[in-house]
């Protein structure tokens, strides 16, 4: 929604200029077996005045094998409970493998109101998401 001229400009608006960041850090490791387990700590909830913003997110997963496994490791974005397509992943077979894998995000928040985005993993028997897993998050509100 744009400014008309001689119009009242007011906070609430104004503020939607300012983009808002989030960053979050797990508070534990999530130990496998699990399967599409929100990791702990690593949840961001916000709430947006307007329809449609814009949020952009990025996820930093820290896979830690601590047995010999061939399972694929796998992290992914939720949005209010909608699991993202794009996952972060490793595959490893030696107790000793470790890595950490990226993942970015982009999407529109279609109705105003309270929105939470989570990272949620996957690892087998023999596998960790460490607490050095991160997600920070950046929204933008329509003016």
């Amino acid at each position: 929604m744009a400014f008309q001229p001689g119009q009242d400009l007011t906070a609430e608006r104004l503020n939607r200029f300012t983009p808002r960041f989030f960053y979050v850090q797990a508070s534990a490791a999530l130990d496998g077996p699990a399967s599409s387990v929100l990791v702990p700590g690593c949840s961001v909830t916000f709430t947006t005045t307007t329809a449609n913003a814009i949020y952009e997110a990025d996820i930093a997963v820290d896979f830690d094998l601590n047995a010999a496994a061939t399972a694929l490791c796998s992290a992914r974005l939720s949005v209010d409970g909608s699991l993202a397509n794009a996952y972060a992943v490793l595959q490893g077979a030696a107790a000793t493998d470790r890595g950490t894998s990226a993942q970015h995000y982009q999407g529109a928040l279609a109705a105003a109101g309270s929105h939470t985005l989570t990272i949620v993993g996957t690892v087998a028997a023999g596998q960790s998401i460490n607490v050095y897993t991160t997600l920070r998050v950046k929204v933008y509100e329509v003016v």
